[in-house]
């Protein structure tokens, strides 16, 4: 039996292991909702399980769970949209990487402010080494690659990406969540 690696990467939101389970949590109790409850509307009412959190996280590591996006909680159940997240774990990937797409003073993150003239840019942030880290990764509904991007722009701005995400995310956050800390561009190799 080969293995091999297989590089995965895209734009988006990350969340760590905690904040994805004060996310969770959040959620829950905005659309009014247990764990048992949320399990059985992915599985179907009928489906038996002992333990919902270990049955909840088996969905989550499956990438086999969606929410409903934070602008639609008040919507008709049918008028609603959904959004997932990715589940990365070092015990299967490596080379994980994430970098901002802003820096604390909420300029562009990039190395130099003039690269012709080789002026670096002082709020420079590194990407972070997600080594050891598990991560929950909401990817961007619009791809920042491949043939479509020659024909129209995904996003007019950063502020149009950056509300995508509010627009999913928002309700079930901290209101001091800091957003340019969380969006940006994540890497990383995995068995395949």
């Amino acid at each position: 039996m080969s293995q091999y690696y297989a590089a995965y990467y895209g734009s988006g939101l990350k969340l760590s292991e905690d904040e994805f389970k004060d996310f969770t949590a959040k959620y829950l109790e905005i659309n009014n909702l247990t764990l048992e409850k949320f399990v059985k509307s992915v599985m179907g009412p009928d489906y038996e399980f002992n333990d919902a959190e270990e049955e909840f996280e088996s969905l989550v590591q499956g990438n086999a769970i969606e929410f409903i996006r934070s602008a639609d909680i008040h919507k008709a159940h049918d008028e609603r949209s959904v959004f997932s997240s990715v589940w990365v774990s070092p015990d299967f990937a490596d080379g994980m990487w994430f970098e901002t797409y802003r820096t604390k003073t909420d300029k562009p993150n990039k190395i130099f402010l003039d690269w012709k003239r080789q002026i670096r840019n002082q709020d420079y942030i590194s990407p972070e080494n997600l080594r050891d880290d598990v991560s929950y990764m909401f990817y961007s509904d619009k791809d920042f690659d491949g043939p479509s991007v020659f024909d129209e722009r995904p996003y007019n701005s950063y502020e149009e990406f950056v509300q995508e995400f509010k627009d999913k995310l928002e309700a079930y956050l901290p209101a001091d969540f800091d957003w340019n800390a969380h969006i940006g561009r994540f890497n990383y190799a995995a068995n395949a």
